[in-house]
């Protein structure tokens, strides 16, 4: 019977870091901070652009428009306002 040496074996996938994770995580430079919110205001601008490009191609066209397509549009115009401030939630 062969007895097996006291050296553990790590896992698949797992993490090879000997040390402990620092209690604090380290503080975000002043360059990452601007980055983040010239991305915000990148975002807000586009999201301002596209609102303004929205309004004018679906409702001051000049073609007549049914309610429902109204409502289609709408509905549009939230879900990309939804995803355009979680993007600025998640960059900050």
């Amino acid at each position: 019977m062969t007895t097996n040496s006291h050296k553990t074996r790590r896992e698949v996938g797992a993490d090879h870091r000997r040390s402990a994770q620092p209690i604090a995580p380290p503080p975000i430079s002043q360059r990452c901070l601007a980055v983040g919110r010239l991305a915000i205001i990148v975002t807000a601008v586009g999201w301002l652009a596209y609102l303004g490009t929205w309004l004018a191609s679906n409702f001051f066209n000049g073609q007549p428009i049914n309610t429902r397509n109204k409502a289609e549009a709408a509905l549009y115009l939230l879900i990309i306002t939804l995803l355009t401030a979680s993007l600025a939630y998640l960059v900050s």
